[in-house]
């Protein structure tokens, strides 16, 4: 379910094993005006010799890239990510430790929300 005043990043990253390849998918959610849901995919390329917790993790880190390049991302309140990786949702914490610069913009794990698996860590 999409929070109202935020931007909702759904995530998702794979990997093959023969041929070993990876690749990721991005839906970004708001809700408008009207209360509506409003989406956009971006489905990104794959990449060679990828793990799955790699892309898994790349998912999320092109998911905040592409948000923050929208122009209205300061109009929200915050930045929801959802992931259905275990190991993502498990490691917020620490990836976000000293916070994760993006074109000059700091991002602290405070300021996310990451429910995994209907539950919010």
């Amino acid at each position: 379910m999409a929070h109202e005043n935020a931007i909702n990043i759904y995530t998702d990253g794979s990997s093959f094993c023969r041929p070993r390849l990876g690749g990721i998918g991005v839906r970004v959610v708001i809700i408008n005006s009207s209360g509506l849901e409003e989406h956009e995919d971006y489905p990104l390329s794959g990449y060679a010799e990828a793990t799955n917790n790699q892309m898994e993790l790349y998912a999320c880190i092109e998911g905040i890239k592409i948000v923050m390049r929208r122009p209205d991302f300061g109009n929200f309140e915050r930045v929801a990510v959802y992931s259905d990786s275990q190991y993502v949702v498990d490691n917020r914490e620490r990836a976000f430790l000293y916070g994760l610069e993006i074109n000059g913009v700091i991002i602290k794990a405070s300021l996310l929300t990451m429910p995994c698996c209907g539950k919010t860590y």
